[in-house]
């Protein structure tokens, strides 16, 4: 397992010669430099707690790590380091998903340090942990009383996309969307593609087509790379023609549409729409508004049958290399 740790700092560039200086170094990501001076350093007289932590967080394999840690503690670990130390220790026991001790350690931080300077991080560690030992109402409240005591926005979201994904799994759909928006509104650039990821799932599994398509047109052009992106486009699949059938039956004068992309930007929604007037079809650029935000939806072709609809899809998949979803209009 790899596993490593760097802290941003603003260090100035003076010459190092102590054990604080290497932590220094490693903080600021000069790594090169840090393992030298660790090496001028290290001996059998000087093997005290804080080069071991320095030793440790330079370490990228796990099991080395952690027996550097625990000889770091009981060689002694300075005070003012001691809170660094259990915050790096504690997030190797999550990597190593050794939750029972990581349960022990965070309990340990917060029992020393009730208001110490990791407090949100180690409260959020702690109730991973008691929701993996198997008591998610113990977990519910310890993420709602993180939010209360004022957590920042990135861990508020952390925490939605964690309850949102739970109620997802109870069928609880209504709840996980609102957390799904919220976090999108948030414009949270790490957590965004996975809530629009969730409100796909979310849409797919209770046949809402129209909305399972949007999200995932915009989790496409949003996050082109994101994980999941494929395995949307396969659930698309064996979804698509029975939700499009379905709703059919409801609607008169039926026609169906292409839906090729979803963007934040109107002149990019106009100039797909432009490339694909090519194919010889009608092209429309529809605007909608999500989570208070405007998006500009591009719709290609009207066909009177779902399989005259397919028949172009499967045209347009094979010359553009996308994929692209049938929807009724």
């Amino acid at each position: 397992m790899r596993f490593f740790l760097v802290l941003l700092a603003v260090l100035g560039g003076a010459r190092v010669t102590g054990a604080t200086d290497i932590i220094e170094l490693i903080n600021s990501g000069n790594l090169s430099e840090a393992r030298l001076e660790l090496n001028r350093q290290v001996s059998a007289s000087r093997r005290d707690g804080l080069l071991l932590l320095g030793q440790a967080l330079l370490e990228t394999e796990g099991q080395k790590l952690s027996q550097l840690l625990e000889t770091a503690s009981r060689a002694g670990v300075p005070p003012n380091y001691a809170e660094y130390f259990f915050k790096t220790k504690a997030y190797l026991l999550l990597a190593d998903g050794n939750f029972e001790s990581l349960l022990r350690v965070t309990d340990e931080y917060l029992g020393v340090w009730e208001a110490g300077k990791y407090r949100e991080q180690m409260m959020y560690l702690r109730a991973l942990a008691v929701e993996r030992s198997g008591d998610k109402t113990v977990a519910a409240k310890l993420k709602e009383q993180i939010i209360k005591e004022g957590a920042s926005a990135q861990l508020i979201n952390q925490i939605r996309l964690s309850q949102s994904s739970e109620f997802l799994a109870r069928k609880k759909y209504g709840e996980a969307q609102n957390l799904c928006r919220k976090i999108i509104k948030s414009k949270d650039e790490e957590l965004s593609a996975a809530a629009m990821y969730l409100m796909a799932s979310a849409a797919i599994e209770t046949g809402r087509v129209d909305d399972a398509i949007h999200y995932y047109n915009l989790l496409k052009e949003s996050y082109p790379g994101s994980i999941g992106l494929e395995e949307l486009a396969d659930r698309f699949e064996s979804f698509e023609q029975r939700s499009v059938d379905q709703k059919a039956e409801t609607l008169t004068g039926t026609v169906y549409s292409l839906q090729t992309g979803v963007f934040s930007q109107k002149a990019n929604a106009e100039a797909l729409a432009e490339r694909m007037k090519k194919y010889k079809a009608p092209v429309e650029i529809d605007a909608k508004t999500i989570s208070g935000r405007k998006y500009y939806v591009v719709y290609v072709g009207r066909f009177r049958s779902t399989d005259k609809a397919m028949e172009f899809r499967d045209r347009l998949e094979d010359e553009e290399k996308e994929s692209y979803q049938v929807v009724v209009r």
